[in-house]
């Protein structure tokens, strides 16, 4: 069971975390429309798209900061500064954080190349090798490409990253099965979700 002090602290955390929550949602909610002529409908500000997200907002931001405040006077801001320190100082925790980070890396790289799209021209070729009416025909979009390989890409970087294996790895008879199958799995699924489902790919 954690002790006081314990908790405190990590009050301090999650009501951070709340506040970051609350400055996102009104962050989006600025970007809204807030009043104006919606067919033909005069509306006030209140009844924008974005008077719910900001007000959630605000909410979170101040219900975050009351549990920041309560829990540095409680006794979870002592001492604050040096057990950070001496965290960072553990390796254990060091080597921890990069993995978190290179998880959140990893998946934010994901998203920026589902939507830059690098992969794109790889369609041109496939067009050749694959027909548009077939099975497997969304491979021949820009968008049904570039999911595949991006998609196989994160994959294996993170079985190399969290599997502490070196690339060699997957020269191993016995391994190769498995980048095969961080390969296929992506394209099969693509298969489901453009042939049966008719969701577009991202």
């Amino acid at each position: 069971m954690l002790e006081e002090s314990d908790l405190r602290r990590s009050d301090l955390y999650s009501g951070t975390l709340i506040c970051l929550i609350g400055i996102g949602a009104i962050i989006g909610a600025s970007k809204m429309p807030m009043g104006g002529t919606y067919g033909g409908v005069d509306n006030p500000w209140y009844a924008s798209p974005g008077a719910i997200p900001l007000f959630l907002g605000g909410l979170f931001c101040c219900f975050g900061l009351a549990v920041v405040v309560q829990g540095w006077r409680k006794g979870g801001g002592r001492d604050f500064g040096k057990r950070v320190s001496q965290r960072l100082r553990d390796r254990g925790v060091r080597a921890r954080g990069v993995k978190v980070g290179a998880l959140w890396g990893g998946l934010l790289a994901y998203v920026m190349m589902l939507s830059l799209k690098p992969f794109a021209g790889v369609s041109v070729g496939l067009r050749q090798m694959v027909s548009p009416q077939g099975h497997f025909g969304f491979l021949t979009e820009a968008n049904g490409a570039n999911y595949w390989i991006s998609s196989a890409v994160y994959l294996t970087l993170f079985v190399l990253i969290f599997g502490g294996w070196k690339l060699r790895f997957f020269l191993l008879p016995r391994k190769l099965s498995l980048l095969v199958v961080l390969w296929v799995a992506p394209l099969i699924l693509g298969y489901v979700f453009a042939v049966h489902l008719r969701v577009p790919l991202p």
